[in-house]
This record gives structure tokens, C-alpha cells and sequence, in this order.
């Protein structure tokens, strides 16, 4: 059984890191992202994908992009919650993950 769960994680990993290809080549989706989230302990593309999943099931999240070498993930919201209650339920989410909240930043755009 172990031996099968390691064949389906390793499969899943590998998709995840050459599926995407080199990120220099593709282009970033034309959406204005609201918040950068600097996170700890993200360490791979499937740490991204991961936080991306997770940070969307939040009701006033519409958006996600992680980049685990940067240490972000960029947000668009909508209805957005104060920035304390935002914090606190990022954060929430962040530590079931095993990752840690750094900082949020408002992104001015246009």
C-alpha cells in the first residue's frame, strides 16, 4: 500500500513541476491581484499549488497565485473582510498547513 502511495505522490509531484514548464515562457494571467501574502516554508511547486487550493476555498477569495520561490501568494478578493479578520483567518489557514503568515500587502493597481 505504501509502496503505491509513493508511486501516486511522486506522479503527482513530477506532474506538477514539469507540467507548468518554465515559468519564465509562460504568461502571467492579465488579473489584477489585490494582496500579496508573504509565507514561510514554502518550498516547491506543490507547496504553491497547495496554498493556492486551500487560500481559495476562503468565501472572499477569487484568485490565488502562489510562487514558492518567492515566498507569495497573490489574492484577488471580493467583499474583502477587514484586514485584521483577513490576517487572522490566512493565517489560520496557513498554520493547518504547516506554513506561516509573514506579512499582507495591499497592491495598488492600475
Amino acid at each position: 500500500m505504501k509502496k503505491y502511495i509513493v508511486i501516486i505522490l511522486t506522479i503527482i509531484v513530477s506532474f506538477s513541476i514539469y507540467g507548468r514548464g518554465n515559468q519564465e515562457e509562460q504568461q502571467e494571467p492579465l488579473i489584477n491581484y489585490d494582496y500579496e501574502v508573504s509565507i514561510e516554508g514554502m518550498t516547491c511547486t506543490l507547496c504553491s499549488v497547495t496554498v493556492e487550493k486551500q487560500l481559495s476555498d476562503l468565501d472572499w477569495i477569487n484568485g490565488v497565485n502562489g510562487d514558492h520561490e518567492k515566498g507569495i501568494a497573490l489574492l484577488k478578493v471580493e467583499n474583502e473582510p477587514d484586514m485584521a479578520d483577513m490576517e487572522k483567518e490566512i493565517a489560520q489557514k496557513l498554520i493547518e498547513l504547516g506554513y506561516k503568515l509573514i506579512g499582507i500587502r495591499k497592491l495598488i493597481n492600475g
